[in-house]
């Protein structure tokens, strides 16, 4: 975590909320941003650096729960609070502690069904929020994307007085994660050049000095990591690993950057489509709760997440499907160019 770049504003300001907090202002805050751009690692933080001499309630939603009995079932035992079946006996819980206390609530995509009775969970959050702004110092995370749809439906942005992103890394931030961590080692890089950079005048004119080559090179490297990462943390780490081609006396060398082509992979059925937005709405989907989304039969939506698991698109997990991080950006600039997400 010691790593982590450009947390310190968010940092700063969580800070600034927190003690308005302790005042007696009611405040709530929201951490936005994509699949892997640091949400939980900026949590971390907040836990180490601003809430430290506070009791904090960690709470991690790992599936859908979208259902108002599993909110409370969950929320029931974080509490430790029994016989709960109404959102108001946790509000009467909380506001009679004697101690205020922080709630790190981290997913708040996973709590929502995009289906008509899908919102039963969020609108009993809300409501729990609201009643318990004084004893509780709320912050949640959630995925960009769902932010954005939940607040066309549901104008999730109003149930809090701060809100912050995380996924706005600039290229010189994303190259500065990368090398922040390759220093802390005893190797030294070497980039290698593909056919159509050898072939370069820029190339070319560099060959006499080896120190400006591997300098151009490194530019070329990362330019084509920033546009195609554009500002995920994670992301941009694993395509960098994936990018060692060997390690030998203390060097590890480079090659270059090639990005996984999903359109080669015969995707583009509408219905193929509409199952990755359902994920990236989402984070995690079961057969059955793609089933309601996406209004299909338990086969359909069988096959559609299975099929894409075999080509590499998802990865199956208890919690769920959810999409692999090497197709992350692919799979939603393909999206955002279809205009399925914005």
């Amino acid at each position: 975590m010691e790593l982590y770049v450009n947390a310190s504003d968010n940092i700063r300001a969580v800070g600034k909320a927190f003690d308005a907090w302790k005042d007696g202002f009611p405040s709530s805050v929201a951490l936005i941003g994509e699949k892997g751009s640091g949400k939980s690692t900026l949590s971390n933080l907040l836990t180490d650096e601003i809430f430290k001499e506070q009791k904090i309630v960690n709470i991690e939603i790992k599936q859908s729960t979208w259902k108002i009995e599993q909110i409370l079932s969950l929320f029931g035992s974080a509490f430790e609070i029994k016989d709960v079946n109404r959102p108001e006996h946790i509000v009467n819980a909380l506001n009679a502690m004697e101690e205020r206390i922080v709630v790190n609530l981290e997913g708040l995509q996973k709590l929502y069904l995009r289906n008509i009775n899908g919102f039963d969970a969020l609108d009993a959050l809300w409501l729990i929020i609201s009643e318990t702004k004084g004893k509780v110092f709320w912050i949640t995370t959630c995925s960009r994307y769902a932010w954005e749809f939940l607040n066309k439906v549901e104008g999730v942005e109003t149930h809090f007085t701060h809100i912050f992103f995380t996924d706005a890394l600039s290229d010189a931030h994303i190259q500065s994660v990368i090398m922040n961590r390759h220093d802390k080692s005893v190797y030294k890089l070497n980039f290698e050049a593909d056919e159509s950079t050898r072939k370069s005048r820029n190339y070319k004119k560099r060959l006499n000095d080896p120190k400006a080559v591997q300098e151009y090179l490194k530019e070329i490297y990362f330019e084509r990591l920033a546009d195609i990462t554009e500002g995920n943390t994670s992301v941009a780490t694993i395509l960098w690993l994936r990018s060692i081609k060997k390690v030998e006396r203390r060097t590890i060398t480079i090659s270059p950057f090639q990005p996984v082509n999903i359109e080669t992979l015969e995707i583009l059925k509408p219905e193929t489509l509409f199952t990755l937005a359902a994920i990236v709405l989402h984070d995690t989907l079961k057969v059955a709760e793609l089933c309601r989304v996406l209004n299909l039969t338990l086969a359909q939506s069988r096959v559609l997440l299975t099929r894409l698991k075999s080509r590499g698109i998802l990865i199956e997990e208890e919690s769920g499907y959810y999409l692999n991080q090497l197709v992350y950006r692919q799979v939603l600039r393909l999206l955002k160019r279809r205009n399925i997400i914005h």
